[in-house]
């Protein structure tokens, strides 16, 4: 298991805990948004999971990477569609976000 950084660690509780000024404290200071717990979940997984969708919006913004696949198989999108009173903002961002993403990768093709 890799052991994660002191930021890093600090930011997955943030979000989980729904901490809007310490997520922003420490994207500011170089935390990396798509660290993993030990279930391969990251803030941005977390804050949905927790209904923290201020904090999962503002993640989304500053580029968490929404397709990454945690220990269950699931990504971030997995969890918002078992969440049916999720924020349609959310839904919306995310579904543009993930559009975005696949217009830039086929353009590197």
């Amino acid at each position: 298991m890799e052991f994660l950084k002191v930021k890093e660690y600090i930011l997955l509780k943030a979000a989980k805990a729904g901490d809007l000024a310490k997520v922003e404290q420490l994207t500011k200071n170089g935390a990396d948004l798509d660290c993993t717990d030990s279930e391969g979940r990251t803030p941005f997984i977390n804050a949905i999971i927790e209904d923290n969708i201020l904090i999962a919006e503002r993640l989304l913004e500053l580029g968490a990477d929404p397709e990454i696949i945690d220990k269950k198989g699931k990504t971030a999108f997995s969890y918002i569609e078992e969440k049916p009173k999720c924020d349609p903002y959310l839904r919306v961002n995310y579904s543009m976000t993930r559009a975005s993403a696949t217009r830039a990768s086929a353009n590197l093709s």
